[in-house]
């Protein structure tokens, strides 16, 4: 007796906690254990005397129990809560049982156990389905997939199972208990309505994980299709813009050669100073018109003049064209530089290897600001207590911890959405490895810059990261070679030069 009602509770108990999760509504307390216990226990009980008494109720009357139970708690009475109660008793009923076929199995090929010791089995079983339930739904992509179990209607294929594997077990209890062929039948139907209902559920979550894909590819199409719009109407913006300039022109410039050829044709009969005074005249139009056209011209060209040249081609070309590329998404980008940066005996890194530096560090910069509020990126090469350094400041949003925690291991991005691909932070650290540099990520708070990355050229090969949330990275840190820094600390670069 005890045994029996021990396995009904552990069942309706587990059909409750399968319920939480299938529902995402599982919240671990006392007070929600104490109820789910009480529950079961009683439900388990009924259970119990139905199965002596109506046996023809014995497995629906707990389900229907179950769902006025989940409903009540869930205030919620709808065809979706009814099926995922249903599913959740059914599965954990033919689970308990295929378990239990498969541990007695076990138990008597290899321990060769007697079946007189049929209630301690039953027990540890009891004590070991739960683990084994919970420990399933820990595994991620089964955890992730529970949110497509949640049906949107009574009439689907999984229910029609369940029913069926109802049926099939209620006439099993009321055969007689010295058929053995209905028992038989029993343990052949049961594994196979577990398979199908198993089956259903995972052709529905391929369908969800479809429909997930078609519906994100509809938003990228829109989302380009938006972008395309926009484009093209800046075009046929600035297409209106140069039609009108080339319009003003062509009456400019015939007036223009009109006022040369009358210039020209009267200057035979005009004095001297009348000719000068004339040609001054016509000369200062055409200066004006000059300046006019190079300030149209400024104003469709990146501001470039301001960069200062290292009189090293590749940097200063990878550099010229980087600033374009932030120009083009409305990022300021500024470059500095210290002359003795290059001179010191330290950098030994050569030009090839700086300019790919150079391209993953800005490129990285421009993907995570270009979207920010305030969109600056400023590079600088300098020399700091007489260690060359190469710092990347910008305005976008820090990196995920788990990018920290990947860095240099796995390609890793914060930015995937944006077009990031983390190969660019492979290549920054194949980079500090093969120079035994050291990098150093700051996480700053003021209004400018949000972090910085900088590379020291100090032969220390070191891995830190200074950061306001200290307390979140140091409780995910996986990674030996990484020290984290307290920003509260208010060590800088040049205090972490002197550790």
């Amino acid at each position: 007796m005890l045994t029996s009602i021990l396995k009904n509770l552990i069942i309706i108990f587990t059909s409750l906690y399968l319920m939480d999760k299938l529902t995402k509504s599982f919240t671990p307390s006392l007070y929600t254990f104490i109820k789910y216990m009480l529950f079961s226990l009683i439900l388990a009980i009924i259970i119990y005397f139905c199965k002596i008494h109506i046996p023809y109720i014995a497995y629906y009357a707990p389900a229907l129990c179950l769902i006025i139970f989940t409903c009540a708690i869930k205030r919620t009475w709808s065809l979706s809560i009814f099926c995922i109660s249903l599913s959740s008793y059914v599965i954990n009923l033919l689970m308990f049982h295929v378990v239990s076929l498969v541990i007695c199995t076990l138990l008597v090929v290899f321990s060769q156990i007697s079946f007189i010791y049929i209630n301690e089995i039953t027990i540890a079983i009891c004590i070991v389905y739960p683990l084994i339930i919970m420990c399933t739904l820990k595994i991620k992509p089964v955890y992730k997939s529970i949110s497509t179990l949640i049906f949107n209607g009574m009439i689907n294929y999984n229910t029609a199972v369940c029913l069926i594997a109802l049926a099939t077990m209620t006439i099993e209890q009321v055969s007689p208990s010295d058929e053995h062929i209905m028992r038989r039948f029993r343990a052949i139907v049961i594994p196979i309505c577990l398979i199908i209902i198993l089956s259903w559920c995972r052709s529905q979550i391929s369908k969800s994980y479809r429909e997930k894909l078609r519906l994100l590819e509809i938003k990228t199409l829109r989302a380009s299709k938006d972008e395309d719009k926009t484009y093209i109407a800046k075009l046929e913006a600035e297409n209106k813009r140069l039609g009108a300039i080339i319009h003003k022109d062509n009456r400019i410039v015939n007036a223009m050669a009109d006022s040369v050829c009358t210039y020209l044709a009267t200057s035979e009969n005009s004095d001297i100073e009348a000719l000068h005074s004339k040609g001054l005249s016509l000369s200062n139009e055409i200066n004006a018109i000059r300046v006019y056209r190079q300030e149209l011209l400024n104003q469709c060209m990146p501001d470039t003049t301001s960069i200062p040249l290292t009189n090293y081609s590749g940097i200063d070309a990878i550099i010229s064209f980087m600033t374009k590329e932030a120009s083009s998404n409305n990022i300021v980008l500024k470059f500095n530089f210290d002359s003795t940066f290059f001179n010191s005996k330290q950098s030994t890194s050569s030009e090839l290897d700086l300019v790919h530096l150079f391209s993953d560090l800005l490129e990285n910069a421009i993907i995570a600001t270009k979207h920010a509020h305030g969109r600056f990126i400023e590079l600088s090469l300098q020399t700091l207590k007489g260690v060359p350094t190469i710092s990347v400041s910008d305005s976008g949003i820090p990196f995920e911890i788990d990018t920290y925690m990947k860095f240099g291991i796995f390609e890793a991005s914060t930015h995937t959405d944006e077009g990031g691909t983390g190969i660019g932070l492979m290549d920054i650290w194949s980079f500090k490895k093969k120079y035994h540099a050291s990098l150093i990520i700051e996480e700053m708070n003021n209004t400018i810059c949000s972090k910085r990355l900088s590379i020291l050229f100090d032969g220390k090969n070191r891995y830190l990261i200074v950061s306001n949330r200290f307390q979140q990275i140091v409780s995910k840190q996986t990674r030996s070679d990484l020290l984290v820094i307290n920003a509260e600390s208010n060590k800088s670069v040049d205090h972490i030069l002197s550790l």
